[in-house]
C-alpha cells in the first residue's frame, strides 16, 4: 500500500505521461498537414460500388499484449500508436483519398480517428469539414477505413486527430 503522499506522485506521474501521449499525437499543425495537388481523373468510376471495389478492407492483426514489466513508482501503462507511425499511414491514406475531391475546391479538414488494438480503423469522425461536400466526407471516411495501423496494446484503441490539407490543381 502507497502512502499518501507516494500515492499523489503516482496519480501526477500517471497524469503526466497521458499527457505526453495525447500531445504527441494532436501536434502536427495544419501548416505540416500532408499537401497534394488533386490529379486530373484519368477516367472516372462513378458511385460507391465502384470506390469500395478499390479499397480492399484493413487486415485485423493479434493484439499486443500489455506491458509485464512493472516501471519505477509501480506504474505499468499499455503503448498505442507511435506517432511515427501514425504519421506514415496518414500520408499514404491521404494519398488514396485524393480520389475522393474530384473538382472540389481545396479544402482543410480535421480527422479523429479510432483506430483498435488490431491495427484496423474503428471510427473515423470529421470534426471540422472545412467545407467538404457530405459526399466528399463520406468518401474520406471510407477511404481512411482501409489504413492499415500497426497492433497496439491499448485494449480500447486508440484515438488521435489528424488535419487533410487538399489543394486543387490550378
Amino acid at each position: 500500500m502507497l502512502s499518501p503522499g507516494r500515492r499523489t506522485v503516482v496519480y501526477l506521474a500517471a497524469i503526466g505521461i497521458l499527457a505526453l501521449l495525447a500531445y504527441g499525437y494532436t501536434t502536427l499543425a495544419p501548416a505540416d498537414a500532408p499537401t497534394a495537388a488533386i490529379p486530373a481523373p484519368e477516367a472516372p468510376k462513378k458511385g460507391k460500388k465502384a470506390r469500395k471495389a478499390a479499397l480492399r478492407p484493413a487486415a485485423e492483426k493479434a493484439c499486443l499484449p500489455p506491458p509485464s514489466d512493472v516501471g519505477p513508482e509501480d506504474m505499468v501503462a499499455s503503448a498505442g500508436l507511435d506517432p511515427g507511425d501514425v504519421r506514415t499511414v496518414m500520408r499514404a491514406a491521404s494519398q488514396t483519398s485524393l480520389a475522393c475531391f474530384g473538382d472540389s475546391p481545396s479544402v482543410t479538414l480535421r480527422l479523429s480517428i479510432l483506430v483498435a488494438c488490431t491495427g484496423v480503423v474503428a471510427k473515423v469522425d470529421v470534426e471540422d469539414d472545412g467545407g467538404a461536400s457530405p459526399e466528399v466526407q463520406d468518401c474520406i471516411q471510407e477511404a481512411l477505413r482501409a489504413a492499415e495501423f500497426p497492433a497496439h496494446a491499448l485494449p480500447d484503441g486508440d484515438r488521435f486527430e489528424y488535419p487533410l490539407r487538399y489543394t486543387a490543381p490550378g
